[in-house]
């Protein structure tokens, strides 16, 4: 007779809960459930509530989705104004899905090995504080860059299966239709949205051509990879659409660097697509540029001439190539599932000869040589083989200049705006940029060679995390759709290293979203590439409160930009009590800015010009403010041009010539190949001189007249070395004639 066997443990301790539940006695766990069911809800006086199961964790994606979507909106988030505001409503759902986190008992901080690389890179911009060269700069930047690290966590946390993956995805290109749409309103004239058209150019919300045209070549090949994913025909036709407009729309933003993108990012997609998708991203790339192709044909010289019928003319060219070519698409797979492949080769053959000999006929190439190229496209493409272009050589000259900016600070860096403070000492020849124009160097000339590397790491795990999911060999529905994101990133990177894209921060969000979600499609399909660890205590503390890190900063400093707008509005309506009191705040907002100290100096300096001209006893309590206030200015801000020059008038308003003195020398110490500041500080030292002369004082007048000689000397090296190392672009830094002048009093007054 067989033995029983005994029963598990598991059937043991499921027995209770059995009996407990034919018997109808509840087990506490079931107490503390119904207690909160609608029916106990009504009888505690509460108001009835329902809400589906998951409710939360569907709003904090929903959320993160809206963070993703509107910032392409607020001029790229490249200024304060916006992007301020946009950290904090960061903070917030950060920490929310901090919460969702608690709630789900979820406690992991870092799960890929990509997390590191990108907490890394905003680390690098905390160390960059050190040696910042202007502190209140580098204190934003390090804020923007944990932005972006928040940003990329939290779509690694969200996106848990591909269905969301694909969502974000869907909200990201909406975006960028959007911003298109923008655009091709503003250069149809029914927008108005500052900037979005100029010279014949489509710059749209971003307003940068460069940036609006890489940025549409990007999101259109995440345009192609939902489109060749998706089997219902009139969402098909909507990415279709969709994607030949941003197309069209990358091609008359007349960059070249957007155009460089557009066929870089088609061979990496085509590169590594798999098998039948790989035929769907070739037909759907050549489908939507021969749309967009032949859409400029009308499109490009009508917004040019400010014809918008013609211009409608071109898009609507355009949408109905793109539907012809999709619904031929269709009719030969339909073909092929019936008659087979020699058949529906066959018949692609036969449209193809039909396409071309129409056409031919209707001399399509003479139009297309007529009514486009003559057109700015012609000189852009025929700059691509230029090496001696101004584009190139600029280019270049910034890289250098970086690189010697590197060499001074080799480890932390400048800090952010490092770049824009340092430059002009740097520079081989006169050149005005805010920006390095390769976020590769600007990221070493800011955050230093720690910063560099953490930013090269995060493309070296990048490319890691694709290593690891080919080698998983998913499905390939879902390895097109990470080798389709991974390839948009890429492209984007690649464009970074030419221009300043990721300086504006809504770009950057953008990227690093797109690099999240390669993660979170490793962690879904390689789930051995997870982290597995047990995190210590104090970094899960550490991540939780990262969200205050960002929120109280971000939002101080927000607010002490309004007040320091109040204050200026204040003081062109010569309201200056208003004006100081508004200032004030600011600075006490964020006392790290230094533009706010010299705003409050200018505003002390005008009212103790006018009491002490009414001889009030209080006008010496504002001299000793605005003198104060300016030396806090140039102690946190010794190389911002602009603000030296409110400073030159705040002494001068004070009747201040030795701050004169000092603020000129500084000015051109920060830009030493500015003639002007020659000539500027020459006619400084030769009234200084006088003045003394007028006091009797002949050895300090003499001091201050001998500079004058050893300035112009320092002009004349200046001007021999860029004419020899830089003859072609040394035409615009040149001795002032009046120059000549001072020398000459100078020398009479030496003399005698």
């Amino acid at each position: 007779m067989a033995k029983k066997k005994p029963a598990s443990k598991k059937a043991n301790a499921e027995a209770p809960k059995r009996m407990s539940a034919s018997s109808g006695t509840k087990t506490k766990k079931e107490v503390r459930q119904g207690s909160h069911t609608p029916k106990m809800a009504k009888r505690a006086g509460f108001p009835r509530l329902s809400l589906p199961q998951g409710w939360f964790s569907a709003l904090v994606f929903f959320l993160v989705c809206v963070l993703l979507f509107y910032p392409p909106y607020f001029r790229g988030l490249f200024f304060d104004k916006e992007l301020l505001p946009t950290h904090v409503i960061t903070a917030l759902i950060y920490g929310l899905v901090w919460v969702d986190k608690f709630r789900r008992r979820d406690l992991r901080f870092i799960q890929n090995p990509l997390d590191y690389a990108v907490l890394a890179y905003a680390g690098a911009y905390l160390l960059s504080l050190i040696d910042a060269v202007h502190i209140g700069d580098a204190i934003k930047g390090f804020l923007k860059a944990l932005n972006y690290f928040m940003i990329y966590w939290m779509v690694t946390q969200v996106v848990q299966d591909y269905r969301r993956y694909e969502t974000v995805l869907q909200v990201l290109f909406a975006s960028a239709l959007g911003v298109a749409a923008i655009g091709i309103a503003a250069a149809t004239g029914y927008s108005h949205y500052p900037g979005a058209f100029e010279d014949g150019r489509i710059m749209s919300t971003l307003q940068y051509p460069n940036t609006t045209a890489t940025y549409m070549a990007v999101m259109s090949l995440i345009g192609v990879v939902l489109w060749i994913r998706e089997r219902n025909i009139i969402r098909r036709l909507i990415y279709a659409i969709s994607t030949a407009i941003m197309v069209l729309v990358a091609v008359v933003a007349v960059s070249k660097g957007g155009w460089l993108v557009l066929v870089v990012g088609a061979l990496l997609l085509l590169a590594g697509m798999p098998g039948l998708y790989r035929l769907k991203t070739a037909y759907s790339l050549f489908l939507a540029w021969a749309g967009a192709s032949l859409g400029s044909i009308k499109f490009l010289p009508a917004v040019t001439a400010g014809q918008n019928r013609l211009a409608f003319e071109g898009l609507l060219a355009t949408v109905l190539v793109v539907i012809l070519g999709q619904l031929l698409w269709e009719g030969l797979v339909c073909c092929y599932r019936k008659k087979g492949r020699v058949l529906t080769a066959g018949v692609a053959l036969v449209i193809l000869l039909i396409c071309a000999a129409v056409a031919v006929q209707g001399g399509w190439h003479a139009r297309i040589s007529r009514e486009v190229l003559p057109t700015s496209l012609v000189s852009r493409f025929a700059q691509f083989g230029d090496v001696a272009n101004s584009s190139y050589v600029s280019r270049l000259e910034f890289n250098y200049t970086a690189m010697r900016i590197v060499k001074d600070y080799p480890l932390f860096g400048t800090g952010a705006g490092g770049w824009n403070a340092l430059y002009h000492q740097y520079q081989g020849y006169p050149f005005w940029t805010t920006e390095v124009h390769n976020h590769f160097l600007q990221v070493w000339v800011e955050a230093g060679t720690i910063g560099f590397i953490a930013f090269l790491v995060m493309w070296a795990f990048l490319a890691y995390n694709l290593w690891r999911l080919y080698r998983s060999r998913p499905p390939r529905g879902e390895w097109a759709l990470n080798w389709g994101v991974a390839s948009a990133a890429l492209a984007f990177g690649a464009h970074a290293a030419i221009d300043f894209d990721l300086s504006l921060a809504a770009m950057a969000m953008v990227l690093w979203s797109l690099i999240a979600l390669v993660a979170a499609g490793t962690n879904l399909s390689c789930p051995g590439i997870r982290i597995t660890g047990k995190e210590p205590g104090w970094l899960l503390a550490v991540a939780v409160a990262t969200a205050l890190i960002l929120l109280i900063p971000a939002a101080s400093f927000a607010r002490a930009n309004t007040w320091a707008e109040r204050g200026a509005e204040a003081a062109n309506k010569n309201k200056f009590d208003q004006a100081e009191e508004a200032m004030n705040r600011a600075i006490n907002l964020n006392q790290w800015d230094g533009r706010f100290d010299a705003y409050l100096a200018k505003i002390c300096a005008v009212k103790y010009k006018v009491l002490a001209e009414n001889k009030y006893p209080q006008a010496g309590v504002y001299l000793t403010a605005a003198k104060k206030h300016a030396q806090d200015s140039e102690r946190l801000r010794p190389y911002d041009l602009q603000n030296l020059k409110e400073l030159l008038q705040t002494y001068s308003l004070l009747g201040d010539p030795q701050g004169q003195l000092r603020i000129l020398e500084q000015y051109l110490k920060t830009n030493p190949l500015d003639s002007a500041s020659y000539l500027n500080l020459a006619d400084a030292y030769l009234t200084v001189g006088k003045y003394y002369l007028d006091q009797k004082k002949p050895a300090e007048a003499c001091r201050y007249l001998a500079k004058i000689a050893q300035i112009s000397d320092q002009l004349d090296r200046k001007i021999a070395a860029v004419q020899t190392e830089y003859p072609l672009q040394s035409s615009s830094f040149r001795r002032p004639a009046e120059l000549d002048k001072k020398v000459e009093e100078a020398r009479i007054l030496l003399k005698n």
